[in-house]
């Protein structure tokens, strides 16, 4: 869910998260991280790289943005727009149902057109213009059918994110990490800018997180850009290593 935010120290370069499965007495264990991008597709170009594994990160975001949605409720409203511009009314749908529809009629009409050539009531020369249109307006229409499909996905994170943000704000965000992450992506999203969240590792034994980990590494923030529609009275900066290691 931090992909999105977070950015390399070193080259300012995106970071991404991965998946690694690693064997241990006979047992699988899974571990989240993020790594710099450029490092792994260009060495060259940022030669130590960084990783950072998902605990430190998460100690580190969970709670500071915990702390910004109690100081202000812009993310309330931004939640409630978003989710009227994804259309919850069935408009969205019924797009969706329409350009099917159409793209059915421009897949019947290519298909009219090419049994012309075949049949020799149209040459290649004649038919190929009216190819080159329809499947122009197929594209265009594939193109639309998958903007509301990612607009159904984002407007599902968005409604979840709503239903899970009650109460214990920060408890929620721990849970959204664990249980739901795209929906925990999809908030940190409309609160920082995308590649602006620097985090910077160090060991705390007394940290307590609530989730399960045998690691003891943890995280502060050391840098970061709100988006402009959520920063708007926000005044808050990041917890100094001392701070965040007394916690």
């Amino acid at each position: 869910p931090f992909s999105y935010i977070l950015k390399c120290p070193i080259c300012a370069g995106p970071i991404g998260g991965n998946t690694r499965y690693r064997g241990q007495n006979n047992k699988i264990y899974i571990q989240h991280a993020y790594r710099c991008r450029t490092h792994y597709e260009n060495p060259a170009a940022c030669p130590t790289g960084y990783r950072i594994s998902f605990v430190p990160v998460a100690s580190a975001v969970i709670p500071f943005v915990a702390q910004l949605m109690k100081n202000q409720l812009q993310l309330a409203e931004l939640l409630d727009q978003a989710t009227r511009e994804f259309s919850t009314d069935g408009m969205l749908e019924k797009l969706e149902m329409e350009t099917r529809a159409e793209l059915d009629k421009t897949y019947q009409a290519i298909k009219r057109v090419t049994s012309s050539i075949a049949d020799g009531v149209l040459t290649q020369e004649e038919a190929r213009e009216k190819l080159q249109e329809l499947r122009e307006k197929k594209d265009r229409l594939l193109g639309d059918i998958q903007g509301y499909d990612e607009k159904k996905t984002i407007r599902e994170d968005i409604l979840q994110a709503v239903e899970y943000l009650n109460g214990d704000l920060e408890q929620s965000l721990w849970t959204l990490a664990e249980e739901k992450p795209k929906v925990l992506g999809r908030i940190l999203r409309y609160i920082f800018k995308p590649r602006s969240v620097v985090i910077e590792p160090f060991w705390n034994s007394k940290q307590q997180i609530p989730i399960k980990t045998t690691s003891k590494r943890r995280g502060h923030i050391i840098a970061f850009e709100l988006e402009e529609s959520f920063a708007k009275g926000v005044d808050l900066q990041p917890a100094s290593p001392h701070a965040a290691s007394s916690h």
